[in-house]
Formats: structure tokens, C-alpha cells, sequence
């Protein structure tokens, strides 16, 4: 069974926390306990001055109980 975390953030900072937590996993060899550091993301295009952009944003999930 796998054991999922969830790390609270500012917001805008998320890929930053994700590539330092990836850093800290390489320097203290923890490959094998974690393995993926994933930071939920879709592609969403955006028209800007007649131009078609395509921009990554976050996904924030709300869950009820």
C-alpha cells in the first residue's frame, strides 16, 4: 500500500517546493521510500492580443466529507 502526504504551499510556489523536495530526495538517497514528487498542472489556451498562448495552471482540488 502506498502512503500519499500533502504539502501545503504558497500559492505560485508549488513547483519551487516540488524541485526542492526533489533535491533533498537525491542528496539523503531516499529514491526508494519516495518516489514521485508530482505537482498537479493542465494546459489551458489563452487568446492575447489575437494570439493563441498555451499556459500551464495549477489544479486545486476541493473534496467534501
Amino acid at each position: 500500500m502506498t502512503n500519499w502526504y500533502i504539502v501545503q504551499t504558497f500559492s505560485g510556489f508549488e513547483q519551487k517546493v516540488a524541485d526542492t523536495i526533489n533535491e533533498a530526495i537525491k542528496k539523503k538517497e531516499l529514491s526508494d521510500k519516495i518516489t514521485e514528487v508530482v505537482v498537479p498542472v493542465h494546459e489551458v489556451t489563452v487568446v492575447k492580443k489575437g494570439k493563441r498562448l498555451q499556459k500551464k495552471k495549477n489544479i486545486f482540488l476541493v473534496m467534501f466529507c
